[in-house]
């Protein structure tokens, strides 16, 4: 059976969802749809470092995420360079880095990812992907799930979540 995958970025989307909307999709997304996995991609130093972050904010692996990918580590596994600032926090290429989720997304057959940095969409096209595969936080997420009670959802934007 092949799994349905959806990313979340953490910082500047799950780490600021105060009301634990994303939180609760999550949960009830894995609960209703065993095929569903959902993958936290992140620019994170490490995947374990991603997981711990999540902990802190109460999102639980397998509870509401099957998967934390750190950008930086499949960039070093694809064999880019970083370079570490005063705090050791790591710095590559910024077009290497802005086109990495994109990359991310067509590598593993990702149908959306719901980002807040908008710079990301930018290089989907690039990447053989369909725009519509990523979804900003929160405007067009909330639109999407007509949360904001003006505009009719885009029936386009990831419509394989709900199946």
């Amino acid at each position: 059976m092949n799994k349905t995958i959806i990313g979340i970025d953490l910082h500047g989307t799950l780490d600021i969802d105060e009301c634990g909307f994303l939180r609760f999709l999550m949960y009830s997304y894995k609960l209703n749809n065993p095929e569903l996995e959902i993958w936290i991609i992140s620019g994170g130093k490490t995947n374990k470092d991603i997981e711990i972050e999540l902990d802190m904010i109460s999102i639980k692996k397998e509870l509401h995420y099957d998967k934390a990918l750190s950008v930086v580590e499949y960039l070093k596994s694809k064999g880019v360079e970083f370079k570490y600032d005063e705090k050791g926090n790591p710095w590559c290429d910024n077009t290497v880095w802005w086109k990495s989720k994109a990359q991310i997304v067509k590598e593993f057959n990702i149908i959306c990812l719901i980002d807040d940095h908008i710079k990301y969409k930018e290089y989907f096209k690039e990447c053989d992907c369909d725009e519509n595969q990523f979804i900003l936080y929160p405007d067009e997420f909330m639109k999407l799930l007509n949360l904001n009670g003006k505009e009719k959802p885009d029936e386009n934007k990831c419509n394989k979540i709900a199946s």
